[in-house]
């Protein structure tokens, strides 16, 4: 395929196929290794369990463990301004009762809205 054609719709289709082969034929490690240390815009596609321990997320402190789970980040990160971790979310429905008064509903109204499972009401214990 010439420099020209790859501007042609018409010529995409037999042309995905042939990246897709060639592509099939290496490991995601095989071809990590080939373009490792190359200025190539190439990285791979990580599967959640693998971003905490890739090298380049790891420098850029992009993920962080909080509660034994890893999460993202706050972002942006500013060296003068850094950002502090996040409280954890609330329980389900933790919040259900105050917000609602503080949106102005009436106790009673808010137990209506529980009982008929319009919203969650008090956790379980």
């Amino acid at each position: 395929m010439s420099a020209v054609q790859q501007h042609d719709r018409d010529h995409w289709p037999p042309l995905r196929l042939r990246f897709a082969k060639r592509i099939g034929e290496r490991s995601r490690a095989e071809w990590m290794s080939v373009f490792e240390g190359t200025d190539a815009c190439v990285s791979p596609v990580l599967a959640p369990h693998e971003v905490g321990g890739h090298a380049h997320l790891a420098a850029r402190r992009t993920y962080i463990t909080r509660d034994g789970l890893l999460q993202p980040a706050p972002a942006p990160r500013f060296s003068a301004t850094p950002a502090g971790v996040p409280a954890p979310a609330p329980a389900w429905s933790q919040d259900t009762h105050s917000l609602l008064l503080e949106l102005g509903l009436k106790p009673s109204e808010i137990e209506a809205l529980i009982h008929d499972g319009i919203v969650g009401g008090p956790p379980s214990i």
